[in-house]
């Protein structure tokens, strides 16, 4: 798989690993898969990696991603790899739409029949959310993916300042969400998922939309009603995972690089925090919002 760094073209590879192509693209992996994409196994690999036992996995990948960790202890791999970092603010005006997540990330036009089609998979937004009513707000408007990989930092944060109403978890499987299984499976519709109504100032009403992973059987968000931009939202225990927003039509004008590499079948890989577009509502409206909210 393709991806470049914000701001810049140097086209980089990462292979999709052995393991997976294994698990993928055979048929005997395929049914190992059954077992290994249930809950309970996610389950009890979590709690393996809450233990003291899975200390000295931390040293094989720190040195693997060349993570510095200072001279930080961790009492288990878990602890070591939901670790909280300083966030830095880089986005100075309200206006800036911000990711949510370091990750790699693609964008879509959700169609006027809100239809998704991300690489070999076409989505519904009404499978994605389970909300026929709710799925017809987003008629038009754009869809966000950031796909996180297990070298990521994987908290995540509130792109605005605003309103939050958690809507539902979704249980599911628990597939990777690298792009190898996109052949195969339609993941962000089968896989267990979290559903927030993020209502901003600047952006309007953002569904956003945590989903689980292969090994990631916990999707851990705050509880918080109320938050700034920048706050943290939550976190995903050990694994690569997924985070969608959906955007209501003409509300965000995102980075044309992020757009042109998406089209080119090409990920974009962005920081926490990083400016990758901007508001396309007046300073009048988002005021009116904000009253609305009565924040």
């Amino acid at each position: 798989m393709e991806y470049v760094e914000l701001n810049y073209n140097q086209i980089n590879h990462q292979d999709e690993g052995v393991f997976l192509k294994f698990l993928y693209s055979t048929i005997f992996g395929r049914c190992i898969l059954k077992i290994l994409v249930c809950p309970f196994v996610s389950k009890f690999v979590g709690i393996v990696l809450n233990t003291p036992m899975s200390k000295p996995l931390i040293k094989r990948y720190v040195k693997k991603y060349d993570i510095n960790l200072g001279d930080k202890k961790f009492k288990s791999f878990n602890d070591f790899f939901k670790r909280e970092n300083k966030i830095e603010k880089k986005s100075k005006k309200s206006k800036e739409f911000i990711s949510t997540a370091e990750s790699r990330i693609t964008c879509y036009d959700i169609s006027e029949d809100l239809i998704i089609d991300v690489k070999k998979s076409k989505y519904s937004v009404e499978e994605l959310i389970q909300d026929k009513e709710l799925a017809q707000k987003y008629l038009g408007g754009l869809c966000i993916i950031y796909r996180l990989i297990p070298s990521d930092y994987h908290r995540y944060i509130f792109i605005d300042s605003g309103k939050q109403d958690k809507l539902k978890y979704i249980k599911g499987k628990l597939h990777t969400v690298s792009p190898i299984s996109h052949d195969k499976y339609k993941v962000f519709s089968e896989n267990s998922r979290e559903i927030s109504l993020l209502k901003t100032y600047n952006f309007g009403d953002i569904l956003q939309i945590e989903v689980g992973a292969l090994c990631v059987g916990k999707i851990k968000n705050h509880s918080i009603n109320k938050f700034k931009k920048y706050d943290e939202k939550g976190y995903f225990e050990f694994g690569g995972s997924t985070i969608i927003q959906l955007i209501e039509k003409d509300k965000v004008i995102l980075n044309e690089q992020i757009k042109k590499n998406t089209a080119n079948n090409i990920e974009t890989k962005i920081s926490i925090g990083d400016v990758i577009g901007r508001s396309n509502t007046s300073d009048i409206s988002s005021i009116k919002y904000k009253k609305s909210l009565k924040i």
